[in-house]
């Protein structure tokens, strides 16, 4: 019996010293294994924790240069407009205010802690903290323009990330394209030219055409400007109840129906039908389906010369809305910091000077001259030929070449002048 205790106690004992043995085997495989792998794994990880910053980086850049391009952008316009100062080349001096917050070597307030050169500092700062040597140098600036409302600004630059336990390190060059849109910048221009009085934010016109005809008729009397109201019915009453008569333009399908006297209380009218008439005001007759294609409650210009009816509301409101167009002579956005009245670059910009305005700021102004801005500021400018119809009366464009067009061809006057 008791040798059976034994037998068993030694079987065990075998066993428990067996499974020793195993288990130290297994430490000593696990302790040589993780001392070989320990090298090639820390070396991933680092090797991703430097990837995932030079991607954040990159990231960080594109941010910090549209930030810095749109500060340099008014600064250069501050500088340029002030009368103690002139910039000759628009690109250097962004260039200049990119990199060091200055022009012509004087620091301007905006671009301070906000310079390209500023923000590097701060990216191998935080390298430092997170145990990586990182350098972040600038090996260009290009700044172009995209087309006449938008500037693109393209830096390169290089990052090398070490890291300095290792002393591995690993170098990314970049290539960072920021566009910034010129709508809502000042232009240079209209300050210079107006004694510091004026200021002009750039808004780019909405529009591909500025006129239109909408419909032509050989029965017609006088050339007017009024506003539309179509009467479908031709009702009497209706019409007899419309305000402001003498400011309005009546539609109806058959005006022979509508006495002479009440007619003649409209500034014009427009009938479907062909008749004989004395009205004193001005009319188109025998316009087909006048009540349908003519817009309602729109301002139109009735003239007699071409036979048509104008729409020159989009002209108007190159004025009225102080747009921009593009343009082929005009100076492009950069020319204009640097005070051209001529396009040097690829895309040029053009608006029309409100003559309103200038007197208003107690500024001679030249009401022969075309209003073309270029053309207006420039001193031995195009005298220009006023536009029938147009809601400013003093509104004069020339007929020079803009391009392969005239200016009144590009705005579509040249009928109306």
């Amino acid at each position: 019996m008791n040798r059976r205790i034994n037998k068993k106690s030694f079987m065990y004992s075998v066993i428990s010293v067996a499974l020793i043995f195993l288990v130290v085997n297994l430490v000593l495989i696990e302790t040589e294994f993780s001392k070989n792998s320990f090298e090639p794994r820390r070396t991933k990880l680092l090797g991703d924790q430097i990837h995932r910053f030079e991607l954040n980086v990159e990231k960080d850049l594109e941010k910090s240069v549209d930030v810095v391009a749109r500060r340099a952008i008014v600064s250069v316009i501050d500088y340029s407009i002030n009368g103690e100062h002139s910039i000759d080349n628009a690109t250097l001096a962004l260039k200049e205010l990119m990199m060091n917050g200055t022009v012509n070597g004087e620091p301007m307030f905006l671009l301070e802690n906000n310079t390209l050169n500023f923000w590097s500092q701060k990216i191998d700062n935080l390298g430092k903290k997170m145990g990586f040597d990182s350098k972040l140098n600038y090996t260009g600036i290009e700044i172009k323009l995209v087309d006449s409302f938008d500037l693109a600004f393209i830096v390169n630059s290089t990052i090398k990330i070490t890291d300095e336990l290792t002393n591995s390190s690993q170098t990314r060059n970049v290539s960072t394209t920021v566009v910034v849109p010129l709508d809502g910048f000042e232009d240079p221009l209209y300050p210079m030219n107006s004694f510091g009085r004026l200021r002009k934010l750039i808004s780019p016109s909405p529009y591909l055409t500025y006129t239109s005809k909408i419909a032509n008729s050989s029965q017609i009397q006088g050339s007017i400007r009024g506003t539309t109201i179509i009467v479908p019915s031709n009702n009497l009453t209706e019409i007899q109840n419309i305000n402001s008569k003498i400011t309005k333009i009546l539609i109806v399908p058959d005006a022979s129906l509508i006495n002479d006297s009440l007619l003649n209380q409209f500034k014009g009218f427009i009938s479907e039908t062909s008749f004989s008439t004395t009205s004193t005001a001005a009319y188109m007759l025998g316009v087909k389906n006048a009540t349908k294609i003519i817009p309602n409650n729109t301002a139109l210009v009735i003239d007699e010369e071409t036979e048509t009816l104008w729409n020159l509301n989009n002209f108007d409101n190159l004025i009225t809305n102080n747009y921009y167009v593009e343009s082929t002579r005009g100076p492009s956005f950069l020319d204009r910091i640097e005070g051209r009245l001529y396009n040097t670059r690829e895309y040029g910009l053009a608006s029309m000077v409100n003559l309103v305005e200038f007197e208003n700021a107690y500024i001679i102004i030249n009401d022969t001259r075309s209003i073309i801005d270029y053309e207006y500021f420039n001193e031995t400018g195009p005298v220009g030929k006023q536009v029938r119809g147009s809601y400013y009366e003093w509104l004069r464009v020339s007929n020079n070449l803009d391009g392969n067009v005239t200016q009144t061809q590009k705005y579509g006057v040249e009928e109306l002048v």
